[in-house]
């Protein structure tokens, strides 16, 4: 029993620590998720957009070097499988 009320007060106090620390940022995200975003973001000026020619102009051929995807947007989905 000691030991799991040492357990449940680590976690606490390591949740509260987080908190702490997470006020102070202004963005919607977290530090950790944002860099990741940014990241993906700096990578993703490298594919171009085309659109396919469909009627609600919602399916696109996007390609970078060696690379093509057709992606949906209105069914959420690409031949990447990324969604």
């Amino acid at each position: 029993m000691t030991m799991l009320e040492e357990i449940r007060c680590y976690a606490m106090r390591s949740m509260s620590g987080h908190k702490l620390k997470l006020a102070a940022r202004s963005g919607p995200l977290c530090p950790m998720q944002q860099s990741k975003l940014d990241r993906e973001k700096k990578l993703s000026n490298n594919w171009r957009p085309e659109w396919a020619g469909d009627d609600n102009g919602a399916r696109f051929k996007v390609h970078c070097v060696g690379k093509k995807v057709d992606v949906d947007l209105d069914m959420h989905t690409c031949t990447c499988r990324f969604w």
